[in-house]
């Protein structure tokens, strides 16, 4: 997501311990979505779920991922992010794969 991004909170879900286990940091619904001058609201309800991880240098950092699966826990939001991205990198060539990437976010399974 961009630096500035803007959204509304439709509701806020409460997390379980797995998803805390998870590095989860937050997991809400969002009624609003885009910059400053969306006013729309959204056709369809899109879940922002927060993990905190680190970057490739070991700082603290935040990876934010924007689902409509509002069926799954917030850890599974994570972990079928990770194995989407091992799948993505794989198909890569090596140079390409992890030119840019940031592949120390993954969720400990």
């Amino acid at each position: 997501m961009k630096d500035n991004i803007a959204y509304v909170v439709g509701e806020e879900r409460e997390l379980t311990a797995e998803a805390r286990a998870a590095r989860v940091t937050r997991d809400v619904v969002l009624s609003r979505l885009g910059t400053s001058h969306h006013k729309e609201e959204l056709k369809q309800p899109v879940r922002l779920v927060v993990i905190a991880t680190t970057d490739d240098a070991g700082q603290p950092t935040e990876l934010w991922l924007l689902t409509d699966r509002l069926d799954l826990p917030a850890e599974l939001v994570g972990v079928a992010c990770h194995y989407r991205w091992t799948v993505e990198l794989f198909d890569k060539p090596p140079a390409a794969a992890f030119a840019g990437s940031n592949r120390s976010w993954a969720v400990d399974t």
